[in-house]
C-alpha cells in the first residue's frame, strides 16, 4: 500500500507539473502575467509538498528522474520567444532548489 500511495504521489506530481506548469508556459507566446505567475508558483509549492511526501514513501530515484524531466522542460523553454528566464528560474527553485535554478540561469 505504501508503494501504491508513493506512486500515486509521483503520478499526481508529474501530471500536475506537466498540465499546470509546462503546458501553459509552452503554449503561451508571451510571458505569463503577474497573476498567472503567482498562480503557477502556488501550484509549484503544492507540487513540491506532494513530491516530498511521495519521496518519503518510496524513496528518491524515480522522483529524481521525474523532477529532472520537469526542470529540463523549463530549460528547453529558455530560448522560446517571450520566455522569461526569471520566471522559469523561480519555478525551478521552488521545485528543485536554488542550485538547479542557478544552473538554469547560467545556461541561458
Amino acid at each position: 500500500m505504501r508503494r501504491d500511495v508513493g506512486e500515486a504521489c509521483r503520478n499526481a506530481f508529474t501530471d500536475g507539473a506537466t498540465i499546470g506548469l509546462l503546458e501553459p508556459l509552452a503554449r503561451s507566446g508571451a510571458p505569463p502575467t503577474d497573476e498567472a505567475m503567482e498562480a503557477m508558483e502556488t501550484k509549484a509549492r503544492a507540487l513540491r509538498r506532494l513530491e516530498q511526501a511521495g519521496r518519503q514513501l518510496v524513496g528518491g530515484p524515480t522522483h529524481d528522474a521525474v523532477l529532472r524531466r520537469i526542470v529540463d522542460g523549463f530549460g528547453m523553454m529558455r530560448a522560446a520567444p517571450g520566455a522569461n528566464p526569471a520566471d522559469l528560474a523561480s519555478l525551478t527553485e521552488i521545485l528543485a532548489g536554488p542550485e538547479a535554478a542557478l544552473r538554469l540561469l547560467d545556461a541561458a
